[in-house]
């Protein structure tokens, strides 16, 4: 599969953004000039959904909250386990550099 890259100059990048942000409003601003009515059936129709998240919010946070725990946990450890390495290499570097010595 081919990759394109896109490169722009400097200028360029600063059009699309503008050229995007402004689609953007534009966006929102018909979407909230529009009747009530259409309005209030998109929100209506995500209703349902939304309660669902909602009712699976704890879980998720636990979840969140298990996840980020078990990643410092991890870190932790590894950390340990590189600090025990570093500070096995510096004695046995001060042993080699003993032994060398010249009395």
């Amino acid at each position: 599969m081919t990759e394109i890259k896109l490169r722009f100059a400097h200028g360029q990048r600063k059009i699309a953004w503008l050229v995007a942000g402004t689609l953007a409003v534009c966006g929102l601003f018909w979407f909230f000039t529009r009747p009530a009515d259409y309005v209030n059936g998109v929100f209506q129709w995500m209703h349902p959904g939304a309660q669902a998240l909602a009712a699976v919010a704890p879980i998720g946070t636990l979840v969140a909250v298990g996840t980020a725990s078990l990643l410092a946990y991890r870190t932790l450890r590894y950390r340990t386990r590189v600090d025990d390495a570093d500070q096995w290499w510096k004695r046995a570097q001060y042993g080699i550099d003993l032994v060398h010595e010249t009395p």
